[in-house]
Parts: C-alpha cells; structure tokens; sequence
C-alpha cells in the first residue's frame, strides 16, 4: 500500500501499535486466549500464530537468541517502549512483533516531525556510506517508508531525515538537481525493470503456481480439443499453466497476443524480472 497523506499513515501506524483488531479479540475469546485491549496487532497475531500451531501444523516456533533481545531492548528503550523480558517472550515470532511496533512508534515520532507530501526533497543519512543522500519524495509506504521519484527502489527511512525542503524554498531547486543526479547514477544498467514498467506489466502478473482446478482445465482441453482456440481460452484463463518456462525471483508475467511488427503475433510472451533484467519466452505455433 502507497499513500500519499502522511497523516494517514500515522493514523494507521498508531493503531496497529497499540491494540488488537476485533477479529483478533473475537478470535482470541474463542481460543480461550486472554489478550489485552492494549496487545499490539502484530503481538497478537504472533501469539495467535503460536496457540493455533499444533491444529494448524504451523511451522514449529522458532526461539531467538540474547543478541537478538538486547537488540529489542534497546531499540524499545529508544521510543519508550515497554516490552515483556525474554522470559515473557514465547517465540521469535513475538519478538519481531515487538520490533515491529517499535519501528512504528518510531516512524510516527518522525512523519510527525517532518510532514512529508509528494514533491518534497528530503536529505537523509545515506546508511551505506555516511554522507548524504537526496531524494524526491512521491508517496508513503504502509510502514511509514518515504519513497523517491526515479524508481528503482529509491527510499528512505523518516528516523534517517535530516532535512526537507517544500517545493518555492531557497535551495529546493538545487536540491532537486541532486536527486537526479544521485538517480541518474544509481542507473548502471538501464534495461532493468523500473517501478513504471512494472505497474504496466501488473495487470498480466503471476501471483502463484497453478492450482488443481488450471491443471484439470488444461487436461480436459488436451484431452476434448480439436483446433488450437481452446487451449488458447484455457492458459488465457490459468496463465501460472506457462509461468514456468521462466524464471525470476522479482516477478513473472504472462501475456497474451503480443504483436510483434506487422507481421507476428505470438500466443504469449511469458516474462520473467532477474537480477540481470527482463527476459521472455515466446510461444507460438506461427
């Protein structure tokens, strides 16, 4: 989810980080699991997730180790955070919850600082080097994440802000200038995937492998047609049935009736977003 209100987005924050939804609650009361109206939504959830493992045979619960606490602990202490101590924590799971809250209280405490909206140029500490990093700001994410124009992944953390300029103020010109800039050289391999290309793409995407219903389709038309159209209506219908003659770990796309030129068409072009960019396979019988 993008946003473009930071107000929103602090609204949102603050109620996950302090209470449980109703269907928790209703949950929970039907589980025989006491749970605080004051339980943040991400710990109940865990703890949820832990009294409905064994019905469920949910993954084992996974245990988390003293750094991993004190990494907690400190982070709770920074926004004044009270949290169970490790003996009060069931899980992993309840423990990251927990990290998740204080990353929440700590992106209300900046969005609040800073006021952010579209258009906006931010500085902010660049984690990998140390210096500064500027950016466009476009929109917000769900967690609070301020995301840059150019694409490509470009964001940044509001706790990493250190400056913000509105659109009319001294130096917002020259500040823009370097967020291109710093785009622009981020660019090393322009034929990769952008964000723009990806919202195009999103209306052929794979979501997940087929199902049993796509492979009983696929085998009835095998088995009944005659002609090509209907096994044409059928992988129109179950796409994930081609998503395989690719791979990528960012995405895969299948699309029918692509035209290439004036002269081929092909049935589909099922595309694949690699670390080395965008590949595809077409299938045709023409």
């Amino acid at each position: 989810m993008v946003e473009a209100d930071w107000r929103k987005v602090v609204t949102a924050l603050h109620r996950q980080a302090t209470r449980p939804t109703e269907d928790q609650r209703s949950i929970a009361a039907a589980l025989g699991l006491r749970l605080s109206s004051r339980t943040p939504e991400p710990v109940a959830a865990a703890l949820l997730k832990r009294r409905l493992q064994p019905a469920l045979r949910l993954a084992a619960p996974r245990h988390f180790s003293e750094a991993e606490y004190e990494y907690l602990a400190g982070l709770a202490d920074s926004v004044g955070l009270s949290v169970p101590n490790p003996d009060g924590l069931a899980d992993r799971d309840e423990l990251d919850a927990w990290i998740w809250v204080a990353r929440a209280r700590q992106s209300i405490t900046h969005l609040r600082r800073l006021k952010p909206r579209a258009d906006d140029v931010v500085v902010a500490v660049d984690r990998r080097t140390g210096g500064d990093r500027h950016g466009v700001v476009t929109s917000l994410g769900a967690t609070g994440r301020l995301n840059f124009k150019g694409g490509r992944g470009g964001h940044t953390w509001p706790q990493f802000v250190t400056e913000i300029l509105r659109p009319g103020e001294t130096e917002y010109a020259e500040k823009c200038r370097l967020a291109r800039e710093e785009v622009a050289a981020r660019i090393t391999r322009p034929h990769l995937v952008s964000q723009g290309d990806l919202k195009r793409l999103a209306p052929w995407k794979v979501e997940a492998p087929p199902g049993l219903a796509a492979l009983e389709a696929l085998t009835d038309a095998l088995n009944a047609a005659t002609e090509e159209r209907p096994m044409q209506v059928v992988v129109e219908k179950h796409p994930a049935l081609l998503a395989n003659m690719t791979s990528g770990h960012h995405g895969t796309w299948v699309i029918p009736q692509v035209r290439f030129s004036d002269h081929y068409v092909a049935d589909f072009l099922v595309a694949s977003d690699t670390s080395a960019g965008l590949r595809g396979v077409c299938c045709t019988d023409r």
